[in-house]
């Protein structure tokens, strides 16, 4: 099975701020931003949204995985990852790739 790329751009990562959005009024996007993006949710839907599960008519077009509400759920994790002060770059994007790809995902980080 052939994996769907997300690719994440660096420079429009919104990344290490707690309490982060899926695209904030800088324009900068979470992980779990990008993963909407790269399903066909517009910029404007993910604009001021915290979770997948909160983008109304646009969840049928999501991956099941996104819109479960459990503190253990792998997309509460990759958030939790996301917006984490403590971690460097490199091994924050080594967790995320490691959450996208159970759900057949493959993340590249791009500048």
């Amino acid at each position: 099975m052939k994996m769907k790329e997300i690719v994440i751009r660096r420079r429009m990562w919104g990344r290490g701020n707690t309490g982060g959005f899926l695209r904030n009024v800088e324009g900068k996007q979470c992980c779990l931003g990008f993963v909407c993006r790269a399903f066909g949710v517009p910029l404007n839907a993910v604009a001021g949204e915290v979770m997948p599960a909160q983008l109304g008519a646009y969840r049928a077009s999501l991956p099941k995985w996104l819109l479960v509400d459990s503190d253990k759920a792998d997309v509460v994790k990759a958030a939790d990852i996301n917006d984490a002060l403590d971690l460097a770059d490199d091994e924050r994007e080594l967790k995320i790739t490691a959450i996208f790809k159970k759900h057949g995902l493959r993340a590249v980080f791009k500048p």
